[in-house]
């Protein structure tokens, strides 16, 4: 069995192609993403929810896909000419790609094709979205490097994405039947795990003082100009302002807060030293015979997504005419500053990419369950922004 007999079986029973996929298996959700010990936010819980909700949206639309290239070559002036096995559209609404590996072997390549034609795609349709476009591939599924490329894209880029698995008897293609490829319950929970801890948090701080005293609309604007600008950098975290109280006499008695998911410091959890983390190098990711003796120490890369935060702030901050003085720590520190807790006004936090979407998908629960803790109703219950609720949730999140 070729991939070159699959496609082609593919595109010719395109016209029944729904009779070639076996019904998805989902694990069943959970009907509450509040620990059943605690009622506390429960981030295995939701993100296990956010990830099989988002794979039935996405195989919803595969039953309307209708197939209308074979083989299609993706070329522009002066390029190289690379293939699209499959192209269709899916839902009437979105351009689907979809890339075929029968191997363990080739699949590796699947996602640098898939990115390739998606690439050239938008360069063709100038201003797509993400839900403009749906990635299929179809391929056995073995490859770790694969699968957990897969889970990151549904988790953090969020593409619509869905891999089917080909299974056939007896090398006969007639028998052809795509199975869909549900992610590991156990590797998303290690996902979480590995993910979510107070020390992979960067917190980047902007203080200041100033003539008159801001009031809460004003620092919520800032922080909210802060949270879009982190958004679209693709960071995932949040963002408020707080202020001292007036009796606390601070010098910079206004802040700025952002918190960021460091992708680089997730990967130091892979190299410890009786619990300790040690300086180390690239070169201990990576086979040290394939690279040069002097790489960059790996706290660079920790460093430059730290400033990225920085600059997003002070971007912020020089909009509204501020020069503020700068610190930084993770947020496992920051939550244990006592005169921050108890001395100052906390305003609205503004979630983004992955935090967000996490909260949107229990704020509902969060709002009748803190209705009732805190007595008020709940049309009068300021729940999405309010802080405290916020830092609720961030509490269970993060480990």
């Amino acid at each position: 069995m070729t991939e070159k007999a699959i496609q082609n079986y593919i595109w010719e029973n395109r016209e029944k192609l729904n009779q070639l996929i076996i019904e998805p298996e989902f694990p069943a959700l959970f009907d509450s993403v509040l620990s059943e010990k605690n009622k506390s936010f429960d981030s295995e819980r939701a993100l296990t929810n956010l990830i099989i909700k988002r794979l039935k949206r996405n195989f919803e639309k595969v039953g309307s896909l209708e197939l209308f290239g074979n083989e299609v070559p993706l070329k522009r002036k002066n390029d190289n000419t690379i293939r699209a096995d499959l192209l269709g559209i899916v839902d009437s609404s979105a351009l689907s790609v979809i890339e075929i590996k029968k191997s363990k072997q080739t699949e590796r390549q699947a996602f640098t094709e898939l990115l390739a034609y998606s690439s050239h795609i938008q360069a063709l349709f100038p201003g797509m979205g993400k839900e403009d476009i749906m990635y299929i591939l179809i391929s056995p599924m073995e490859e770790r490097i694969v699968r957990e490329s897969v889970i990151r894209t549904i988790v953090f880029d969020r593409y619509p994405i869905l891999c089917f698995i080909p299974i056939w008897q007896k090398d006969d293609i007639t028998t052809l039947r795509l199975k869909p490829w549900i992610p590991d319950l156990k590797a998303l929970l290690q996902f979480s795990e590995k993910c979510f801890k107070k020390v992979n948090f960067t917190v980047k701080t902007f203080s200041w003082n100033n003539d008159g005293k801001l009031d809460s609309n004003q620092l919520n604007k800032i922080s909210l100009i802060a949270a879009q600008l982190m958004e679209s950098k693709g960071i995932n975290g949040f963002a408020f302002t707080f202020q001292y109280y007036p009796e606390v006499k601070f010098p910079d008695p206004n802040s700025l807060i952002l918190v960021g998911l460091n992708p680089f410091q997730t990967g130091k959890e892979f190299i410890r030293n009786k619990n300790k983390i040690e300086r180390f190098f690239l070169g201990d990711f990576f086979d040290s015979n394939k690279i040069e003796e002097k790489i960059y120490s790996y706290e660079s890369l920790r460093s430059g997504s730290t400033s990225r935060l920085t600059m997003i702030g002070l971007k912020v901050c020089k909009s509204f005419s501020i020069y503020p003085e700068t610190g930084d720590m993770n947020w496992e520190q920051f939550i244990h500053q006592p005169i921050e807790n108890s001395l100052a006004q906390h305003f609205q936090a503004y979630p983004t990419g992955i935090i967000r979407e996490l909260y949107e998908s229990c704020i509902i629960e969060f709002k009748e369950l803190n209705s009732i803790r805190y007595g008020m109703p709940h049309k009068n219950f300021d729940y999405y922004g309010n802080h405290w609720l916020f830092r609720d949730f961030v509490d269970g999140l993060v480990l």
